[in-house]
């Protein structure tokens, strides 16, 4: 090759290169993005973790009411392990259907320190006794109670309208 070829040539190649432009490092701009993603995936589930746990101290304080259907952690001794459960309900009230539904609708929910227990369902509420004491109307139930997903089975002794619990650690 002569020299004035190979000068054309460079001069040629120069200027064809001169038109080119030069794009930066796309290094650089992939990091950023990366960045950047990254932060906005974690800003997103901190606040799903945030909104969960907002969602399940409602429920537990028993700010938020919580449907029927969600199961529930059963709290103490089941009383369905007693011999009376299987049972009929005894006594001289036990065939007065009408005066048993409004015993069961006439119960009310405790409220304790730690929130209000609900009754968790009237349809489950269990008669045991039901009879004419004296002069006084007496039942003997166990009542589901629900504070968020808690539930506990209670012993309820009504007389006259006028209720107490048989547990000691919670007078009514």
């Amino acid at each position: 090759m002569t020299v004035d070829v190979e000068h054309e040539l460079a001069r040629v190649l120069r200027t064809r290169a001169a038109g080119v432009g030069l794009h930066p490092d796309p290094w650089t701009r992939y990091t950023a993005r990366r960045r950047v993603s990254t932060r906005r995936r974690r800003v997103r589930h901190a606040g799903m973790a945030l909104a969960a746990a907002a969602a399940v101290a409602a429920v537990m304080l028993n700010v938020v009411p919580v449907p029927s259907v969600v199961p529930v952690v059963p709290v103490g001794p089941a009383p369905n392990d007693s011999l009376l459960w299987g049972q009929p309900t005894r006594g001289s009230l036990a065939g007065d259907q009408r005066w048993l539904a409004d015993l069961r609708a006439s119960l009310s929910d405790v409220s304790q320190d730690e929130g209000v227990w609900r009754v968790a369902g009237r349809d489950r509420v269990r008669v045991l006794f039901a009879g004419d004491v004296g002069d006084r109307r007496l039942a003997l139930l166990v009542v589901p109670l629900r504070l968020g997903v808690l539930e506990v089975q209670e012993s309820m002794c009504t007389a006259t309208g006028l209720s107490r619990r048989t547990s000691p650690a919670w007078p009514w």
